[in-house]
């Protein structure tokens, strides 16, 4: 499943029917100018499956807005269809997406988040796809922990929280 949602020029489609898709103006972006890593682990609540994503710019200024668009593929590649939601939940921030300006060197964060598996994983995430609407890839990143895995439709296991870019890993995260 791709999603896709505003990036660093235009609109697109966006995480959930009930958001309105985000508008840049004035910036120039490329995927290829982004870097996407794994941030460091944030201690998660109960049941919970937080991962931080760290998005380092190494081109000229950029401005962010929006959700990212992001894709699950299992270790075979294979697309995983996950229910996306910008509502936040105990991990992630339920506040609307603003513009974030990420200068050279400087990054911006996401945070996604899904509940455990309690009737058993049906599908193991092997990676995290991240994309820019209208623009392509930015990057992913390899997940080898069993707590990211593919419930069955209608578990809530198989909904993934996704925060709008921000500027700092904790205004990404619920308490932020």
């Amino acid at each position: 499943m791709v999603v896709l949602a505003a990036g660093c020029r235009g609109g697109g489609l966006a995480v959930s029917a009930a958001s309105k898709p985000a508008t840049t103006t004035g910036v120039t972006c490329t995927p290829a100018q982004l870097r996407v890593s794994a941030g460091p682990d944030v201690s998660p609540a109960t049941g919970m499956n937080p991962e931080a994503v760290r998005i380092t710019n190494t081109g000229p200024r950029r401005l962010l807005d929006g959700y990212p668009a992001v894709r699950f593929t299992d270790p075979a590649s294979a697309a995983i269809p996950f229910r996306l939601s910008q509502s936040g939940d105990q991990m992630v921030t339920a506040h609307p997406a603003r513009r974030v300006v990420v200068p050279h060197g400087g990054a911006a964060w996401v945070v996604l988040d899904t509940y455990r598996c309690d009737l058993g994983n049906r599908v193991r995430v092997g990676e995290i796809e991240l994309r820019l609407a209208g623009e392509g890839r930015i990057g992913a990143i390899a997940l080898d922990i069993a707590g990211w895995s593919y419930c069955g439709p209608g578990d809530p296991g198989s909904t993934v929280h996704v925060s709008p870019f921000e500027p700092r890993l904790p205004a990404a995260l619920r308490q932020g």
